[in-house]
């Protein structure tokens, strides 16, 4: 009796939890932390799903193509250098 209440409290947390997963939203798309939502390869960069629910831009290559940097009015809107 013990041992089936542990695990009926057991999946009560599991279940607890995993409804407060938090999803990034792009394009009427929901993405689950550590999914790539967009590739962006004339930046070297990429649209990642962070745990706290909003997208990050984590580099991933430096070279000559790589010209382009987040939009400091529009976080998700990509420039050209010195477009501004």
């Amino acid at each position: 009796m013990k041992v089936a209440l542990f695990f009926l409290a057991l999946s009560i947390l599991v279940v607890n939890g995993a409804s407060k997963v938090k999803l990034c939203n792009y394009n009427g798309k929901n993405y689950r932390r550590g999914q790539t939502a967009l590739m962006l390869p004339f930046c070297c960069t990429k649209m990642v799903c962070s745990s706290n629910g909003y997208f990050s831009y984590p580099t991933y290559g430096k070279g000559k193509k790589c010209g382009c940097c987040i939009d400091p009015f529009n976080k998700n809107n990509f420039i050209s250098d010195g477009q501004y």
